[in-house]
């Protein structure tokens, strides 16, 4: 019975790791819900696997490659390149109307 408990999370959590990214609002329960995903899938697996010597060290050493790479050196950011990336981006919005509620008084202000 809790093996098929254990499926139902994993499947479940699975199609929140595809459906979750798809979802245009950017939001903080998204994200802590993409990370539950993540934890219920890594951790059903474990479980579901724990018997098979090969998963079961996997499983195990998955987390510890991904936290590995999260310390390995990044390259150097040239400021420079990223200004003319910022300026080329920003020209696009150079004639894009505004339909906001600013005032009219003192428009400058929001220049």
């Amino acid at each position: 019975m809790w093996k098929r408990f254990i499926w139902i999370l994993v499947v479940a959590g699975i199609a929140g790791l595809f459906v979750i990214p798809l979802n245009p609002v950017n939001s903080k329960i998204l994200k802590l819900a993409y990370l539950i995903c993540i934890a219920v899938t890594w951790s059903g697996c474990t479980i579901l696997g724990w018997k098979h010597k090969t998963l079961r060290t996997a499983a195990l050493l998955l987390p510890f490659l991904a936290v590995i790479l999260l310390f390995l050196p990044s390259r150097e950011i040239d400021p420079g390149e990223l200004r003319q990336s910022y300026v080329r981006r920003m020209t696009e919005f150079e004639r894009t109307k505004y339909f906001g509620s600013t005032p009219k008084i003192g428009d400058e202000a929001f220049c």
